[in-house]
C-alpha cells in the first residue's frame, strides 16, 4: 500500500495540506507530512528513510523551495508529484509558453528577454537596446511578469516607454526576474478561467473543478490570492477541448525532456477571456466590486492559516460557503460570465504544477482537487 507524503514548507497553504491529508484517509493511504523548515533545510538524511513505495507529493508553494529540493529528490529514486520535468515547465513561464506555441494554440503574444547581468541595465544603452526590442514588437500598454514566478507576484502594468525605461532601472523588479524579462501584449479580459486537469497513469486527461477568476485591478491580475473575487461553472465543451490541449501541450513538452510517454500529472491551467466588449467589462467588474466587498465573500476567502480546532473551523467554513453561494449578485455575475465567455476569444495564459490551486482545492470542488492530486500522484507508483 502507498505511503503518502505531503512535502510542505514556507507559503505552503495549510487547508490545502489538510485537504490532501483527508483525501488520503478516505482513499485508503497512510500519509504523512514533510516540511522543509523542520529539518532547517538537512534533508538528504530524512528522505533516505522513507520507503521506495511511498510517493512524494509537492506542495511546497514557493519557487527557491521546489528548484533546490527536486533534484535531490529525484536522484535518490523517489517518484516527486508532479514529477521533475513537468514542474520545471510550469515554473518557467517561458518553457510554458514555448509548449503552448508548438501545439499551435492561440495564446498571449509573448516574448522572452534574458538578463545574465542586470547591473548592465544601469547604461542608458542597453535598457534603450530592450526597450527598442519590446517596442518592435508590442505596443503599449504592455505586462511584465517574473518568468518564475507565480500567485499573480510583481506582475507588472507598463503604459509607456517611460515606464519601462524605469522598471529596467528599478533594482527590486530586476532582481525579481533572475531568468529574464517575460513580456506580453497587454490583453484586456473579462476573466481568468482556472481548470484543474489531471490524468492518472494509461488513462485519458479529465477535469477535476473549474473557475472564473475577476481581476479587478487594471484587468491584468485574476489570483484569488491578490483579492479578487472568484465563481464556480460548470465547464463547457470549448473550454474543456482548449484546457485539454494546454495540458496536453505540457505533457509533450515533458516527454521531451525525459522521455516518460505516460505519467500521473495534475495541473492548474490558466485560460484568458478576452473581449472588447466594454459594456460587459463595466458590469462583471461592478458585480465583482459587490462580491468582493460582501461579508460572506470576507467569510469564506479569508486566508486559511488557522492550525488549531481544525474540525469545528472546517465546519464553519462550509457553512458560510453555503450562504455566499445563495447570494444573488453570485449567481447574476456567473451568469454574466458564462454568457460573455460564450463568444469571447479564449487565449492559452499559463500552467501551475507546484503552488496551491486556491479556492478549487478547499472551497469550490468538495474535495475533488485534492483527491485528484493523490489518486494521480500514486498511478505513477504502478
Amino acid at each position: 500500500m502507498p505511503n503518502i507524503i505531503i512535502l510542505s514548507g514556507y507559503r505552503s497553504d495549510w487547508l490545502e495540506i489538510k485537504r490532501i491529508e483527508q483525501a488520503s484517509e478516505i482513499l485508503g493511504y497512510s500519509h504523512q507530512i514533510f516540511s522543509v523548515e523542520d529539518t532547517d533545510w538537512n534533508l538528504l538524511n530524512p528522505i533516505k528513510d522513507y520507503k521506495k513505495d511511498s510517493v512524494i507529493i509537492n506542495r511546497l508553494g514557493l519557487m527557491s523551495q521546489v528548484n533546490f529540493i527536486q533534484p535531490m529528490i529525484a536522484f535518490n529514486g523517489y517518484e516527486l508529484f508532479n514529477n521533475l520535468s513537468v514542474t520545471n515547465i510550469c515554473d518557467n513561464k517561458a518553457l510554458t509558453t514555448a509548449c503552448f506555441e508548438a501545439a499551435n494554440l492561440q495564446s498571449t503574444p509573448t516574448i522572452w528577454v534574458p538578463i545574465t547581468n542586470y547591473p548592465r541595465l544601469r547604461v542608458p544603452q542597453i535598457r534603450e537596446s530592450i526597450i527598442d526590442t519590446i517596442e518592435s514588437k508590442f505596443n503599449y500598454p504592455i505586462v511584465i511578469k517574473p518568468t518564475g514566478g507565480g500567485r499573480g507576484w510583481r506582475v507588472t502594468f507598463l503604459k509607456s516607454r517611460e515606464e519601462l525605461d524605469q522598471y529596467l532601472y528599478d533594482d527590486k523588479r530586476i532582481l525579481a526576474n533572475p531568468w529574464g524579462l517575460y513580456v506580453q501584449e497587454y490583453k484586456s479580459h473579462i476573466a481568468d478561467i482556472r481548470v484543474v486537469v489531471g490524468k492518472k497513469k494509461s488513462s485519458p486527461l479529465e477535469i477535476f473543478a473549474s473557475l472564473f477568476r475577476i481581476p479587478m485591478r487594471e484587468y491584468i491580475v485574476a489570483n484569488t490570492s491578490q483579492g479578487n473575487p472568484s465563481v464556480k461553472f460548470e465547464i463547457t465543451d470549448r473550454i474543456k477541448e482548449f484546457s485539454f490541449k494546454m495540458c496536453q501541450s505540457v505533457l509533450d513538452g515533458a516527454t521531451k525532456l525525459d522521455g516518460i510517454k505516460d505519467r500521473g500529472i495534475l495541473l492548474g491551467i490558466d485560460i484568458l477571456v478576452n473581449s472588447d466588449d466594454l459594456e460587459l467589462k463595466k458590469k462583471i467588474r461592478a458585480l465583482g466590486n459587490k462580491l468582493k466587498n460582501s461579508e460572506e465573500f470576507k467569510l469564506t476567502h479569508m486566508k486559511k492559516q488557522f492550525k488549531t480546532d481544525f474540525e469545528a473551523k472546517d465546519k464553519k467554513f462550509h457553512s458560510d460557503m453555503t450562504k455566499y453561494m445563495n447570494l444573488d449578485v453570485y449567481h447574476e455575475l456567473k451568469d454574466l460570465l458564462i454568457k460573455g465567455t460564450s463568444k469571447a476569444e479564449l487565449f492559452a495564459s499559463e500552467a501551475n504544477a507546484t503552488i496551491d490551486f486556491g479556492d478549487l482545492t478547499h472551497v469550490f470542488s468538495e474535495g475533488k482537487v485534492a483527491r485528484g492530486i493523490v489518486e494521480c500522484a500514486v498511478s505513477n507508483l504502478e
